[in-house]
């Protein structure tokens, strides 16, 4: 099950109205804000080919550092799926911890440092085993609220040269249970030595919809 956040109707998971804004800047519609579909009678499979000029799977060219990327694909029944270029994804997997920013209705600002792991163009974070309070996350009751996130995951080091960070932003759902929750916990499992012996299976997921990569610095492996 998908605890959607309370105004999931403005987001559509970022994916669709990010698809739509794409759509306009290339071919000259008009803007499209998040939560709107561009007029057209074509299906949303459709557009979503048309935007890409490409075939299911293929990835655009790379965007340099410290630009934000735009590049999408088509995903699993015909959704578009932000992704990574090589260095980006090489970063997000080398790196262990990221910081998650959240914020509540008011836009009050809240960051924790989390482990994480990307398959697909999400990001899925879980809740550990790790003492909490009766009350549900602070982080979970942000996106109830608000579910526009961020996640940041950067390198540093006394020589300057090899700074660099990757940040992602989207909506983000709420699994409770179900399939993908299923799958998220398992990959993390796997990625995460010290989360196979936690009790993950009633604890919930954070699933980031990723609709922006923005990339700074020197991503390079062992630079």
């Amino acid at each position: 099950m998908i605890v959607r956040p309370r105004n999931d109707e403005m987001i559509r998971n970022g994916q669709i109205a990010v698809a739509q804004l794409f759509t306009s800047r290339r071919h000259g519609a008009h803007a499209v804000e998040v939560g709107e579909r561009a007029p057209s009678r074509k299906s949303e499979t459709e557009l979503h080919r048309d935007l890409l000029g490409e075939l299911p799977g293929t990835l655009p060219p790379r965007v340099p550092p410290g630009q934000t990327s735009e590049a999408l694909r088509i995903g699993d029944r015909g959704t578009v799926v932000p992704v990574f270029d090589e260095l980006q994804s090489g970063f997000l997997e080398s790196h262990r911890v990221g910081r998650l920013a959240t914020a509540d209705a008011a836009g009050q600002p809240h960051v924790v440092p989390v482990c994480y792991a990307v398959e697909q163009g999400n990001v899925y974070i879980t809740i550990d085993e790790k003492p909490k309070t009766g009350r549900p996350l602070k982080r979970i009751r942000n996106i109830e609220e608000n579910p526009t996130v961020a996640l940041v995951v950067d390198r540093y080091d006394e020589n300057w040269e090899r700074l660099g960070w990757v940040m992602v932003r989207g909506g983000a759902d709420i699994l409770e249970d179900g399939t993908e929750h299923d799958r998220a916990q398992k990959i993390l499992r796997d990625r995460y030595l010290q989360l196979r012996d936690m009790s993950l299976q009633g604890l919930p997921v954070i699933a980031i919809r990723v609709a922006q990569v923005t990339s700074w610095g020197n991503l390079e492996p062992g630079a």
